[in-house]
């Protein structure tokens, strides 16, 4: 328990800590880019989908970026914790700080006098910030890149800003703008098989790796 309460004050001290700090930037932009005060659940979602998605390429993005420098991988992968484990463990600490900020932003809206189902709108914000944060992961994990984990997400977003409605069906980015989240299990299903799977080539990429060396 100890090594694991470390590890999470490690991550957050040195990796997390600086995008968390982007996310905040776009807490307190908000008001000044929007207004924020007594909107219908339209205008809520605008906000929620085209602006507060960003969210999730910012936090879930550098899942790998640690490991991007060469001299840290070779220290993680030569620590007792297995790296599977410590993905896993960072996996649940960027999810956990997702729907905590996702949250922070709906409770500044309701305190604003926002009309809008707060649990719903949670789950729908939380589903596509997921999906784009989703999309930097499997991307940087298999380039190597978090930086091309970016691009990738922000086409995808772009593509939906778009023609996305019309062509991506299910994986519409934005049907909170039209009423619905029922579609937005697709994406967390979806989020979910490419965080999975941007793990799984990563753990066999420093396997291979330790056994090379």
């Amino acid at each position: 328990m100890t090594d694991i309460k470390s590890l999470v004050r490690f991550n957050f001290r040195y990796f997390t800590g600086p995008y968390v700090a982007l996310s905040l930037v776009l807490l307190v932009s908000m008001p000044i880019i929007f207004s924020i005060s007594y909107l219908d659940m339209y205008q809520t979602a605008r906000i929620l989908e085209i602006y507060l998605v960003f969210n999730g390429m910012l936090i879930l993005g550098p899942l790998f970026s640690p490991e991007e420098d060469g001299a840290i991988r070779r220290l993680i992968l030569s620590k007792r914790q297995s790296y599977l484990g410590l993905l896993l463990i960072r996996l649940f600490l960027l999810t956990v700080i997702l729907m905590a900020i996702i949250t922070l932003n709906l409770i500044i809206l309701k305190g604003n006098h926002c009309e809008f189902p707060f649990f719903k709108y949670l789950y729908g914000g939380f589903a596509s910030a997921w999906i784009l944060g989703s999309i930097s992961v499997f991307f940087s994990g298999i380039s190597g890149s978090t930086i091309i984990g970016y691009l990738v997400s922000f086409v995808y977003y772009m593509i939906n800003l778009g023609s996305g409605s019309k062509y991506l069906g299910k994986f519409y980015l934005f049907s909170m703008l039209k009423g619905s989240v029922h579609d937005k299990i697709y994406l967390l299903c979806l989020g979910a098989l490419l965080v999975g799977l941007g793990i799984i080539f990563n753990v066999y990429k420093s396997r291979k790796t330790s056994i090379i060396s």
